[in-house]
C-alpha cells in the first residue's frame, strides 16, 4: 500500500491529440463504430459517405439507441472496464472505440442518439476542449443531414463526423475511396450478413453491401480441431481451383485484396468479426504452393482469450499464442500439404520420385542447389529424350553450351514479378486451361518429338515409351499413348 499518493490527471488536449495518432485507416475506424452498432443489437448499418464541396461522413444504425447518461458516458475514455463480462454480440473491449477510431479520422464527432421519441446529441470537438482545457462535451443544433437520417430511424444511433483530415479530395479518390470501403467490410463483417438468424444489412450510401468469404464455395475442409484451453478452434480448408482464370475487377473470394496467392494464410476471427485476414503470423513462410491453404480460427470475446491473443484497441491484428505456437504450426503445416497436393506440386515430386526408380533421366529440368555461393540453380538435362535427334545433328558439347546459356538467362526477376502481380495467369495448374486444349497442344508436340526419335533409329514403340516418361506429357499418358500408336 501507498504511504502518500498523487493524482496523475491526464491533460485533456494533450491526451486526445495523441490518441488521434493510433494508425487507423478510414476503412479500419469505420468497422470500429460499425462494431459499436452490432453491439447495440444493430440489424441495419448504414455508412454514408459523400463528397459535396468536401466529404461527410455518418454511420447511422437501428440498434437500441441510448439515454443521456449512457451517452455522455460512451465519451469517455475507458468507458468500459475491459475485464467485464461481455454480451455474446458485444465486439468490444477497451471502451475506446469510437473516440479513438473518430479522432483518428477528424477533430470534431458528434453522437445523435434516439431512444423512445426521445433524441439526445453530444459533440467532442478538440478545438472547444483546447480552448476550455477541460474534458468537456457539448450540444449543437442538429444539422438538417442528421435530421433526415433521424427520419429513417425509430431507435437508433447516428455518429457524425466533422472537421475531417481528408475532406478535399478528388472525384476519382472518392469513388476509389468507397470501393475500398465497401470491399473492407464485406470481408470483415460477412457473416453477420450471411446469417440465417440475427441476420445484418449493411449498407454504403443506401446500396447493399454483399457479403465475400476467404472460404470460397465449395472449399473442402482439411481438418478440424479444438484449442479448448483458449475455448477456440481451428479449421483448415483447401478452397478449389477455379475454373475461369480470368481475372476479373470485381472483389470476391478468390481474388480479395491481393489475389488468390496472397490471401494464402490465417483467417482469426472473434465472435464471427474477422480480424486477421491472409499471411501466417510469423508461423511459416508464404509459399506458391500454398494458395489454397486457409486456416480459420475463431475464439470468443472473452478477456482471457483477447489476452491471450493479443488483441489491440483498433481490433486489427492478433498474435497466435506462444503456448500454442507449435500445435497451431503442425495444423498448418498439414493443412498446407493438403494444398501442395492440388495445384500439383506433391504430386509432381511423387511421380517423379516413382519414375525415375523406373527411367533414367526422367526430368526435363535439373533444380539443385549451389552449395558454395547458396543460390539455387536450373539447368536442362542434355541426357532428356527431348533433345535425342537433335543430338544426331548437333555435337554434344555444342549443344550444352546452347542448353547452359538458355539456364543461365532464364527471366528469373520477370517469372517472381509476374507471379506476384497475376498469380492466376502466371500459373497454368492454377488457371487450369481447358484439357481439350492442352491434349490438342501435347499432341502435336509429341507427334513432331515422335518423329525426331523414329528418324534417329528408335524403334516406334521405344520412342513412344521415352515421350510418355517425361513431363508435360506422363500427365496424360493414356490419352497421348492412344493418339501415338495410330
Amino acid at each position: 500500500m501507498f504511504v502518500t499518493t498523487d493524482e496523475i490527471i491526464p491533460d485533456p488536449e494533450s491526451l486526445l491529440e495523441s490518441i488521434r495518432s493510433l494508425g487507423y485507416s478510414l476503412k479500419e475506424a469505420i468497422s470500429d463504430l460499425i462494431d459499436n452498432s452490432i453491439s447495440a443489437n444493430a440489424s441495419k448499418i448504414n455508412v454514408v459517405l459523400e463528397l459535396n464541396d468536401f466529404l461527410e461522413f455518418h454511420i447511422l444504425d437501428n440498434g437500441e439507441g441510448m439515454d443521456h447518461k449512457k451517452l455522455v458516458s460512451a465519451f469517455r475514455l475507458g468507458s468500459t472496464n475491459p475485464k467485464l463480462t461481455r454480451e455474446v454480440n458485444d465486439l468490444g473491449r477497451f471502451g475506446m472505440g469510437m473516440k479513438t477510431a473518430s479522432l483518428s479520422q477528424c477533430r470534431a464527432v458528434t453522437v445523435t442518439t434516439k431512444q423512445n421519441n426521445q433524441v439526445i446529441s453530444r459533440t467532442l470537438d478538440l478545438d472547444e476542449v483546447s480552448i476550455q482545457k477541460k474534458w468537456v462535451i457539448g450540444e449543437k443544433p442538429l444539422t438538417s443531414k442528421i435530421k433526415e437520417l433521424l427520419g429513417k430511424i425509430e431507435n437508433g444511433t447516428i455518429i457524425t463526423w466533422e472537421k475531417l483530415d481528408q475532406s478535399n479530395i478528388s472525384d476519382r479518390e472518392f469513388e476509389n475511396l468507397l470501393l475500398d470501403i465497401r470491399n473492407y467490410i464485406s470481408l470483415c463483417f460477412h457473416r453477420f450478413m450471411e446469417r440465417a438468424n440475427k441476420k445484418i444489412n449493411f449498407y454504403l450510401n443506401d446500396v447493399q453491401i454483399r457479403p465475400v468469404s476467404p472460404i470460397v464455395e465449395d472449399s473442402q475442409i482439411f481438418s478440424e480441431i479444438p484449442l479448448n484451453e483458449v475455448d477456440s478452434k481451428m479449421r483448415a480448408f483447401t478452397i478449389p481451383i477455379r475454373k475461369n482464370h480470368k481475372t476479373t475487377p470485381i472483389f470476391n473470394s478468390y481474388e480479395l485484396f491481393n489475389g488468390v496467392e496472397n490471401q494464402q494464410g490465417i483467417y482469426i476471427y472473434r465472435c464471427d468479426r474477422l480480424l486477421c485476414f491472409g499471411g501466417w503470423l510469423g508461423i511459416v513462410k508464404p509459399n506458391n504452393s500454398y494458395k489454397l491453404c486457409r486456416v480459420v480460427i475463431d475464439f470468443n470475446n472473452d478477456y482471457f482469450s483477447d489476452t491471450i491473443w493479443s488483441i489491440d484497441i483498433k481490433k486489427t491484428k492478433a498474435e497466435i499464442p506462444y503456448a500454442y505456437r507449435e500445435e497451431i504450426k503442425r495444423f498448418v503445416k498439414k493443412a498446407q500439404l493438403d494444398s501442395s497436393k492440388k495445384i500439383g506440386k506433391y504430386n509432381r515430386r511423387e511421380l517423379g520420385k516413382s519414375l525415375s526408380n523406373l527411367y533414367d533421366d526422367v526430368d526435363l529440368w535439373k533444380i539443385s542447389k549451389n552449395n558454395k555461393y547458396g543460390c539455387w540453380e536450373y539447368s536442362l538435362n542434355i541426357n532428356s529424350p527431348v533433345f535425342k535427334g537433335i543430338l544426331q545433328k548437333v555435337a554434344k558439347d555444342e549443344l550444352e553450351i546452347l542448353l547452359k546459356l538458355i539456364a543461365r538467362n532464364i527471366p528469373i526477376a520477370d517469372i517472381i514479378d509476374n507471379n506476384d502481380e497475376e498469380p492466376v495467369n502466371h500459373d497454368t495448374l492454377y488457371a487450369e486451361i481447358d484439357k481439350e486444349d492442352l491434349l490438342a497442344v501435347e499432341k502435336k508436340h509429341t507427334r513432331q518429338l515422335l518423329n525426331i526419335l523414329i528418324q534417329s533409329g528408335e524403334t516406334k514403340a521405344k520412342a513412344i515409351e521415352d515421350i510418355l516418361r517425361i513431363e508435360p506429357f506422363v500427365r496424360h499418358k493414356e490419352e497421348l499413348l492412344d493418339f501415338l500408336k495410330r
